[in-house]
């Protein structure tokens, strides 16, 4: 069983690209980055198709963010990332994470395979 690991990262962000090549290389898995959505680039009939409101279902009070419907968007790209490849699942991570000294390849792995 292998861990997969997506990076988000905005394209005008290679300052928090540094910032975490380093901390998931120490990590000792492969992992690839991947391209975030810019919301706020998406044009605005785009956004307002994704972004009813009220919504159909009542799921948020208010209209989302640019920002927000590009996160979304992000991790929809990874999500079809990892069905395209015939992957399990992955590990998707924004580029702000935060590691925590408990997060060790083995544990990732062990995680993986349960």
């Amino acid at each position: 069983m292998s861990v997969h690991v997506l990076l988000i990262n905005l394209d005008r962000s290679p300052d928090r690209l540094a910032r975490c090549a380093p901390l998931l290389d120490r990590l000792g898995l492969p992992w690839e980055r991947v391209s975030a959505v810019e919301g706020k680039l998406l044009p605005a009939d785009r956004l307002a198709a994704l972004n009813p409101h009220p919504a159909p279902h009542g799921e948020w009070f208010r209209k989302l963010t640019p920002g927000e419907i590009g996160c979304f968007l992000s991790h929809l790209r990874c999500w079809q990332l990892i069905e395209e490849r015939g992957w399990d699942g992955a590990l998707i991570l924004e580029d702000d994470f935060e590691p925590h000294e408990a997060c060790t390849a083995e544990r990732l792995l062990r995680l993986a395979a349960s």
